[in-house]
């Protein structure tokens, strides 16, 4: 009966998320994506590589976060977001007050009152982990505004970026000043005192980004953590790395080729291979082609695991194949069982950046790319090409826009916008009359056109006449 009432509270909760919980935190938010705290990363690492200062990556280790929350902060933190009486009286019932018992050779023993921690597999426990690790973030954020740290600025209109969130997973950005490193080194001090939460320096690390890549004992020294180096891992993706070269994806293709080993295959049926096939590919190649663009080589190499666990291939002797992989590949009205080619894949998910930055407008994400490239947040569209010095990320997908490129036909082919109030839809460009942008369909005159990149709402706003 208790999951099912957690169950409830739980949807109740995930709806107001996305008003209490700040945007560097990626976890259980809605509109939020682990994705998003790579490309993030992976963006404040390429600024400070260019940069003569640079900067230090803390890679934070909480030790037992679940078990260590302070009920007390937790309590003090719902009624500073707002939360009623009525509500935080159910997260008693529900979190501060059960009692449990240890079973002793298949015996319980005496009931006892339980203040710390969240229960694991609770469904409330994820959205209030995340208002506890609120209370971290708002600390370094407020520490930020009084000048005691200072972490990544971006652009002219100076996105910082001191830190980032997933769950327990965090990694704090800080400028190579002795000041500053004390001022954080007190921060996390004070949050371990009042929420609870253990910081492991031992199992945490400090990177160096920059054109000076060694770092300066003494500030290693003073969190007392190791030294490390780029790439480093963060949420399964390595940071710093370069993913044009095989070592980067060597996780991949041990995955993949550890999930479609050749004993399993003499185990299930045809049908069972498929589906293995579709559950492997789906889970870790996806998620690093979200954000990286793969090499041709190492799409290959999958290909021809996929296509030997498939076709019944050993490890000295090759099946002839009663199929060829390209007609297997093909989606199924078109005579193929749906597996799909890797490099399709990959580029259909960098795609969906192109989507999401017209879709998106507060993201964190987007924010960044705009205040480092120079788009606006209001643009629907942007020529990533446009970008100069750009990371690998906005290179993959600024190949994808091409003019002329198959990737670009089927991506304008399938988008569509859609005007609403006009404040974001520019008249010359966005407006189609017969799939032709208006500035290509009347050339004279839009050479005539004063504003050029004005939106629709701009040319004014006419009401339908009763």
């Amino acid at each position: 009966m208790y999951k099912v009432l957690a169950k409830v509270l739980a949807n109740r909760l995930k709806k107001v998320m996305d008003s209490i919980i700040g945007p560097t935190q990626m976890a259980f938010v809605k509109g939020h994506q682990i994705i998003d705290s790579v490309v993030i990363a992976e963006e404040i690492i390429h600024s400070w590589k260019r940069d003569e200062s640079g900067g230090l990556l803390l890679k934070l280790d909480f030790k037992k976060a679940y078990n260590s929350v302070d009920h007390d902060f937790l309590e003090a933190m719902m009624v500073q977001m707002g939360f009623g009486t009525r509500w935080r009286n159910w997260m008693r019932c529900c979190v501060f007050s059960p009692l449990m018992s240890i079973l002793v050779n298949g015996s319980p023993t005496k009931q006892f009152r339980v203040e710390i921690g969240l229960r694991q597999g609770d469904p409330l426990l994820p959205f209030l982990f995340n208002i506890v690790v609120e209370g971290l973030s708002c600390m370094i954020t407020k520490a930020r505004d009084l000048h005691l740290i200072k972490g990544a600025v971006f652009g002219v209109d100076k996105v910082h970026i001191t830190h980032l969130q997933f769950a327990d997973d965090t990694i704090l950005f800080v400028e190579p000043n002795m000041d500053y490193i004390r001022n954080v080194k007190r921060i996390l001090r004070c949050v371990e005192l009042v929420s609870g939460l253990k910081i492991n320096f031992h199992k945490s690390c400090l990177v160096r980004v920059g054109k000076s890549g060694h770092t300066n004992g003494k500030w290693s020294e003073a969190f007392r953590c190791a030294e490390s180096s780029l790439p480093i891992l963060y949420l399964g993706l390595p940071l710093g790395g370069n993913p044009k070269r095989e070592d980067f994806w060597r996780p991949v293709i041990n995955k993949v080729n550890q999930r479609l080993a050749p004993w399993k295959r003499g185990c299930i049926s045809k049908g069972g291979r498929l589906i293995l096939i579709r559950a492997v590919f789906s889970s870790l190649p996806n998620y690093f082609m979200s954000v990286f663009s793969i090499p041709v080589g190492v799409a290959g190499k999958i290909e021809k695991l996929q296509r030997g666990f498939f076709g019944g291939d050993g490890a000295i002797k090759r099946k002839v194949h009663a199929v060829d992989w390209d007609t297997v590949c093909k989606r199924k009205n078109h005579g193929g069982l749906g597996i799909g080619r890797v490099l399709e894949k990959g580029l259909s998910l960098l795609a969906k950046w192109i989507w999401r930055f017209g879709r998106e407008d507060s993201s964190l994400w987007k924010n960044v790319i705009c205040a480092k490239y120079g788009p606006s947040l209001s643009d629907l569209r942007w020529d990533w090409q446009s970008a100069k010095a750009t990371f690998f990320f906005v290179k993959s997908v600024g190949k994808l826009l091409v003019e002329g490129s198959r990737s670009n036909q089927i991506f304008s082919e399938g988008l569509q916008v859609v005007v609403g109030n006009g404040k974001r839809v520019k008249f010359w460009s966005e407006v189609e009359c017969d799939s032709i942008p208006f500035n290509k369909a009347f050339l004279r005159i839009f050479a005539l056109a004063v504003n050029k990149k004005w939106v629709i709402d701009k040319f004014g706003s006419w009401k339908q006449s009763k």
